[in-house]
């Protein structure tokens, strides 16, 4: 997860605004804290090719994955203090 970070904000960061660097944050916490899947994984899939909606994805998928560990209010509370609205 610490490799794919580092490689997609760059990336995120070089191609355009950072749009996508908040929810990549946000979904790799979840990973680590409750695992990743094939729902993060494909969500990564599409941030790295710049596929509109990645970021949504990416948000969608740590959403799903933090209810089902557990850890939702977490995540909330995470995504506020980067002054991220959760969908």
């Amino acid at each position: 997860e610490l490799s794919d970070l580092i490689s997609l904000s760059a990336q995120v960061h070089a191609v355009g605004n950072g749009a996508g660097s908040d929810p990549l944050w946000l979904a790799t916490l979840v990973a680590v804290a409750a695992g990743g899947g094939e729902r993060h994984e494909g969500a990564k899939a599409a941030l790295r090719e710049e596929r509109p909606g990645a970021p949504r994805e990416l948000l969608d998928s740590a959403r799903s994955a933090a209810s089902s560990a557990g850890i939702a209010g977490a995540l909330t509370a995470a995504a506020d203090s980067v002054g991220l609205a959760l969908p």
